[in-house]
């Protein structure tokens, strides 16, 4: 217990810099912009200072439980701990096996119920901070409640899981397979692309070219175009999930589009899936070409090139790399890249011709490829 208390002095050392952080800046917090700083201070703010009363108040269940069956608690004595991320109670008394259990759950329960609670008020109130804390602080103790804490039992740690789920077996199956519903409907609730709007749509610097664009896609109903622009304006602020949902839902009107597939292979190549990539820009290209697109086609030779290099398939990512630069010469990233693919197949000659153009076309419009460039040619 000493080095959870400890632990506990640094809790405080960062709960309290976390409240001296939010009075310097308290009116940029509170604001109608949700900025990613206000976004990580709200977090911080459920971590530091709603948590430790929702610790309190787990102890505090598990002493009612006690009292219920004519327990007692040596208050003084040590037999209730509080250290604002931790804590213990000592129930003393005659407990049956079932008591002994509801004792254990009682706490727990109280731990699900206020994560409960920030959800409740969410209604109440329009403050995009304040809701923006609200839904941090469920996310953090519903997830410790439900999720963190149960399986740290299963780590070896001592806790009153152990107790609920192995005292009486019948009982912890029933618990654990509620706790396993909950935990994971509320996982899928949190990850649906209602709730990124919602989330995303605090931010009030985005409401009115969201509602411009939503408008948009009203009035054209049966149109790719507008679909794809609110999937480019949540790709801007990386809002990938919802870019996604836009991108499949403008397939769906033509299935072939190869912006709408460009763009889903784009994201999948950010996101390290170079198989699902690879799919898509094969897909975009086929479209492309068929429709004389020449950036759109040189861009998915370009994309397929990455994926295949990734892949580990240099070889072709050389081959495909050189199509975009036949297509659509004097991009500096494009021989920077193909420098990269010669260089992992050993042909150090195309490999620092490469290089050496991918740095005069970037010199004087990319400084940083231009770096990179010149130091893949001193190595």
């Amino acid at each position: 217990m000493q080095l959870f208390d400890l632990l506990s002095l640094i809790y405080v050392f960062l709960g309290v810099r976390t409240v001296w952080t939010l009075a310097r800046h308290w009116r940029a917090f509170t604001d109608a912009k949700l900025t990613a700083f206000d976004r990580q201070l709200a977090s911080q703010i459920a971590f530091f200072v709603f948590i430790p009363i929702g610790v309190f108040l787990h102890e505090l269940g598990h002493a009612a439980a006690t009292y219920q069956f004519g327990g007692t608690i040596d208050w003084l004595g040590g037999g209730f701990h509080y250290a604002l991320f931790y804590g213990y109670v000592i129930p003393q008394g005659r407990f049956t096996v079932l008591q002994d259990w509801w004792i254990s759950l009682a706490g727990n329960l109280v731990s699900i119920v206020y994560g409960f609670i920030p959800l409740i008020l969410l209604k109440f109130f329009d403050k995009p901070w304040l809701k923006f804390t609200l839904l941090a602080f469920a996310r953090i103790q519903l997830g410790w409640s439900l999720v963190g804490y149960p399986l740290i039992t299963f780590a070896g740690f001592e806790g009153d899981w152990q107790t609920i789920y192995f005292a009486i077996p019948i009982l912890g199956g029933a618990v654990f397979i509620v706790q396993a519903t909950l935990a994971v409907a509320l996982w899928l609730f949190d990850r649906s692309a209602r709730v990124k709007r919602w989330e995303f749509n605090l931010d009030g610097s985005v409401t009115e070219p969201l509602r411009e664009l939503d408008a948009a896609i009203a009035a054209r109903a049966h149109s790719v175009d507008p679909l794809i622009a609110r999937g480019n304006f949540f790709v801007e602020r990386n809002q990938v999930e919802l870019a996604i949902a836009d991108y499949r839902a403008a397939l769906k009107l033509d299935a072939q589009n190869p912006r709408a597939l460009f763009n889903l292979a784009q994201i999948r190549l950010l996101q390290k899936r170079f198989t699902d990539a690879e799919k898509y820009f094969r897909a975009a290209l086929v479209r492309a070409s068929v429709s004389s697109d020449r950036q759109l086609t040189a861009r998915s030779h370009f994309g397929l090139g990455m994926a295949l290099y990734h892949r580990g398939d240099a070889r072709q990512a050389v081959r495909e790399i050189g199509e975009a630069i036949a297509r659509v010469p004097g991009v500096a990233g494009f021989h920077y890249w193909r420098g990269i693919a010669y260089r992992a197949i050993n042909a150090k000659a195309d490999s620092r011709a490469d290089f050496t153009r991918a740095l005069e076309l970037a010199e004087n419009t990319d400084p940083q490829l231009a770096a990179q460039a010149r130091e893949m040619l001193s190595t």
